[in-house]
C-alpha cells in the first residue's frame, strides 16, 4: 500500500508502514494528523506482526504528543490503539 504525502516541492509516495511513516514524521514530510490513517491501516492490516507492532509504536508516540501532535491527534492515535487492542483481544 502506498499513500501520497505532501512534500515541499511536490507530493511524495510513502509506504504505509510504521518505520516509513516515522521517518516521514521525523523529516517533516507528513503531519501527525495525516499519519493517523495510514498508521491505523498498518496496525490493523499489515501482513507481518513486526510491521503491525511498529505502527502501534508510532501511534503510541503520537498519543504521547510526539512531533508536536495536537491533543486532538493524540486522542485519535490513542483511540486507534484501543481498537487494535480490542481486535487482538477478541
Amino acid at each position: 500500500m502506498t499513500t501520497p504525502m505532501q512534500g515541499g516541492a511536490g507530493s511524495k509516495v510513502l509506504a504505509d508502514d510504521g518505520p516509513s511513516i516515522q521517518r516521514a514524521l521525523e523529516q517533516g514530510r507528513i503531519t501527525p494528523a495525516d499519519a493517523i490513517a495510514p498508521l491505523a491501516r498498518a496496525a490493523h492490516d499489515a501482513n507481518v506482526v513486526a510491521l503491525r507492532v511498529a505502527a502501534c509504536r508510532v501511534l503510541g508516540s503520537l498519543a504521547g504528543r510526539a512531533w508536536d501532535a495536537t491533543w486532538e491527534v493524540a486522542e485519535r492515535a490513542a483511540l486507534v490503539l484501543q481498537e487494535v487492542a480490542r481486535e487482538a483481544d477478541a
